[in-house]
């Protein structure tokens, strides 16, 4: 597809002025490290929610669950569910975890276990974080080469660099509030415009409908195995009911409410939003006959069947869409690395030289990311491999760690020992033969080890205090 120049500057237009936005926030807000990786636990309701939905509305949206359903059908669209679903334990567990005091789920970990666990906690949220930076990445880079701009891997390199810019001279405030703006526009497109243009296209409902492959709302008929199907709910109910990213939000929150309802609201917005976004991945090719991979559909379509200009808007939101969530990931690696790690190895160290490691984290980032998205094609893979090994290392601790008093911190800490590593190596050499997922294997041994190992270690910890 070739987008004609009028189109590309509006795209610009769009995008510089967000950077602009964000830099004018920053001059204005960050002073300090606090300020640039937690918004100083000052952000309000209207923010929380929408920096949140912005950040769920990412590649997984319109790239990675448009390529699940299209080629998995009513398997994948479940598989996609299962996020929103998982995404509920979060709010259940925000006021506890706002109450700790702490400013991230590491810092929650080491106040409820030991520094160790804090540390195997902090890896495993930069790999998720890495591993979702790298899908929205790619997801500029696939979508640069769908409207005809240049090549993929020239795509990505574009957006990593805009992407850097932008998160480098914000911080979590520029982030939250350009987000913020950001959510609107991307409701309008996303969960209105694109569906209802597409069923229009397709020659109405009934003829979207009709133009449904059998195959696709059957079980017997997807391409997806049994194995996958259950690593995909692992994977996303974990991931998203600890989710790092939104559980920053919830830490940066102003007060306990907030902190709790933000995360109800945004649930209902984006649950209500998928289920109307993912439609026209059920009868794509009825508008596209050899499209092959679905993740490609949305600027396609775009570039094909939208008027110049309004033309220029949508495709600006959209990629303004994986800019934003983006710029939360690398936002969550550079807050990990500085308040998590870096804070903790070397308590007395300046404010100014933190926030300049912060910024330094960011760049060194996005270069392994960079070649982490052009390595790995596949948006759906890159998203699964870091959710994979941070929902099996940290969600069992987290949710056993506020509602169960008699977890044994030792239990938690070999748990989280052997996870971590066990869903990675898993994933990139055992998963095709066996053909199960790295979070199904990596899920089970982790409740295994954390209930029975508590279980197990109180008694006998019970047996020596009574001897």
């Amino acid at each position: 597809m070739k987008v004609p120049f009028l189109d590309y500057a509006v795209i610009l237009i769009y995008i510089l002025a967000f950077i602009a936005i964000g830099a004018v926030i920053t001059k204005k807000k960050v002073k300090s490290a606090a300020d640039y990786s937690t918004a100083s636990r000052g952000m309000g309701l209207f923010t929380v929610v929408g920096s949140t939905v912005a950040t769920c509305m990412g590649a997984t949206i319109i790239f990675g669950n448009f390529q699940l359903v299209h080629s998995s059908g009513i398997k994948g669209l479940i598989a996609a569910l299962t996020w929103y679903i998982g995404w509920i334990c979060l709010p259940v567990m925000a006021g506890r975890l706002y109450d700790t005091g702490a400013i991230s789920l590491p810092d929650y970990i080491q106040k409820r276990y030991n520094p160790l666990a804090r540390k195997i906690a902090s890896y495993s949220v930069l790999c998720m974080g890495i591993s979702s930076l790298a899908a929205q990445f790619r997801s500029v880079g696939s979508m640069s080469q769908a409207l005809g701009l240049c090549d993929a891997n020239t795509g990505i390199i574009i957006g990593a660099i805009v992407i850097l810019l932008f998160t480098v001279f914000s911080g979590l405030w520029g982030v939250a509030i350009t987000d913020t703006i950001q959510s609107i526009m991307i409701l309008a497109v996303v969960g209105f415009v694109i569906p209802i243009a597409a069923t229009v296209v397709a020659g109405g409902p009934k003829e979207a409908i009709a133009a449904i492959d059998p195959a696709k709302l059957s079980f017997k008929g997807s391409t997806m195995t049994t194995g996958v199907f259950v690593g995909y709910i692992i994977t996303k109910s974990f991931s998203a009911g600890a989710h790092p990213a939104y559980s920053q939000r919830v830490f940066a929150a102003k007060n306990r409410k907030v902190a709790v309802w933000g995360q109800v609201i945004s649930i209902i917005i984006c649950t209500a939003i998928v289920l109307v976004a993912v439609w026209p991945a059920l009868f794509l090719n009825k508008i596209f006959p050899d499209m092959m991979d679905g993740s490609l559909f949305v600027p396609a379509f775009v570039a094909a069947y939208f008027p110049i200009g309004i033309r220029g808007l949508v495709l600006a939101v959209i990629l303004g869409l994986l800019l934003t969530t983006g710029d939360t990931f690398l936002m969550l690696f550079s807050s990990t690395v500085t308040d998590d790690i870096i804070r903790h190895a070397k308590p007395n160290i300046e404010d100014k030289k933190l926030l300049r490691i912060g910024r330094l984290a960011c760049v060194l980032a996005t270069v392994g990311t960079v070649l982490m998205a052009m390595y790995i094609p596949d948006i759906t893979r890159l998203i699964s491999i870091g959710g994979s090994s941070f929902c099996c290392t940290v969600f069992f601790p987290l949710i056993l760690g506020c509602y169960w008093k008699k977890i044994n911190t030792k239990a938690v800490t070999v748990s989280m020992c052997i996870c971590c590593p066990l869903s990675i190596i898993w994933d990139f050499f055992l998963a095709k033969p066996t053909g199960q997922s790295g979070s199904l294997i990596a899920g089970i041994t982790s409740f295994v080890i954390c209930v029975l190992g508590s279980l197990i270690l109180n008694a006998r910890e019970q047996k020596k205090a009574s001897a």
